[in-house]
C-alpha cells in the first residue's frame, strides 16, 4: 500500500485483463479510450496500470499511454528471459509510438541475498541494464504472502515492521522522486 499524501483520490479499476480475455483476438482492445475520462480530466495524480507478463495487446496498449514504467522480476533465469523480451517491446514501443516512455527501473523481487543464484542474477542485470536502472530488491518475506492470502489486507494494516513493508515503503520514496 502507498500512501501519497497529495493524492486527492484513488480508485482502483476492475480486473480489465478478463475484460481483455473476453474480446477476440483480431479486436484491438482499446485501454486509452478507457482511460481518457481519467486521464482527460486531471483528477488522478498517478494512474498505475498492472499488466500480466506476457507480451499481449494490453501490454502495448498500456504502455502506449504510459508515462514511466516499472519492470518486476523475480530474480531467476526465467524471468531475466523475459525481461529481455520485454524490454525490446518496451524500447520499441518508446521508439516508435510513445516518446516520452522512460523506464524508471526494474524491480527484482522475492530476492534472497543468501541465495548466491540472486545475487548473480541481479549482477548479471546491473551489468545489462546499469546499476542505476535497477531498483533495490524486494526481499523475500512470508508476511507478505500472509497479508494477502490469509489476512486479506495490504501489509501496511497487519505489520509495518516487516521486511515486505519496509521494502516497498522505500521503493514508493523512490518511485516518487524519480518521478519529480
Amino acid at each position: 500500500l502507498l500512501s501519497i499524501s497529495n493524492c486527492s483520490r484513488l480508485e482502483i479499476a476492475g480486473d480489465v485483463s478478463s475484460k481483455q480475455n473476453n474480446i477476440k483476438a483480431s479486436k484491438k482492445w482499446d485501454i486509452d479510450a478507457w482511460l481518457s475520462n481519467a486521464v482527460g480530466s486531471n483528477i488522478f495524480d498517478i494512474c498505475i496500470i498492472d499488466t500480466p507478463p506476457t507480451s499481449d495487446i494490453l501490454l502495448s496498449n498500456a504502455l502506449v499511454v504510459s508515462d514511466w514504467a516499472i519492470v518486476q522480476l523475480k530474480t531467476d533465469f526465467l524471468s531475466v528471459v523475459g525481461v529481455e523480451q520485454f524490454l525490446k517491446i518496451f524500447y520499441t514501443t518508446a521508439s516508435k509510438v510513445n516518446p516520452q516512455l522512460e523506464l524508471i527501473g526494474l524491480l527484482p523481487t522475492m530476492y534472497n541475498r543468501s541465495m548466491k543464484e540472486h545475487s548473480k542474477i541481479l549482477k548479471e542485470i546491473e551489468k545489462k541494464i546499469g546499476k542505476k536502472r535497477v531498483l533495490e530488491p524486494i526481499r523475500n518475506d512470508v508476511k507478505l504472502t500472509w497479508s494477502f492470502v490469509e489476512g486479506g489486507e495490504p501489509i501496511a494494516y497487519i505489520d509495518k515492521r516487516a521486511r515486505g513493508y519496509k521494502d516497498y515503503e522505500t521503493l514508493a520514496k523512490v518511485v516518487l522522486k524519480r518521478l519529480k
